[in-house]
């Protein structure tokens, strides 16, 4: 398993310091809700106002989606290209890059503690 911090750079309309309407955000979350469903994510969390969640592929991967990024720690070789491919085929958002980083031991006891 080649695990990665990542982050999913994309574009949904969030401004910063301002947020992003409601209605927007229901239409993003559906989407990337259906984008990762479909690629073996699961156990949705909501977590701060109504920008973010939280998904789960399995013990030792996660990620935190909002409507700027979507980050957390995954294998790359095992699903990252998929979602890259789905979220550039996307009409509701605009894929901007995938950055994969090293990970730090923060990241590590992230990994212990996660909610599952």
């Amino acid at each position: 398993m080649n695990l990665k911090k990542v982050y999913f750079r994309i574009d949904v309309g969030y401004v910063w310091g301002k947020g992003i309407s409601i209605e927007l955000n229901t239409i993003f979350i559906n989407e990337i809700k259906e984008i990762l469903t479909n690629l073996g994510w699961g156990k949705w969390t909501k977590m701060f106002g109504h920008s973010s969640w939280e998904c789960y592929r399995n013990e030792n991967e996660y990620l935190y989606c909002h409507p700027m990024d979507i980050v957390g720690i995954m294998d790359i070789d095992n699903g990252a290209k998929e979602i890259e491919a789905a979220l550039i085929e996307s009409d509701v958002i605009k894929f901007r890059c995938f950055d994969p980083y090293k990970l730090t031991e923060k990241d590590l006891e992230k990994l212990v503690n996660l909610d599952r």
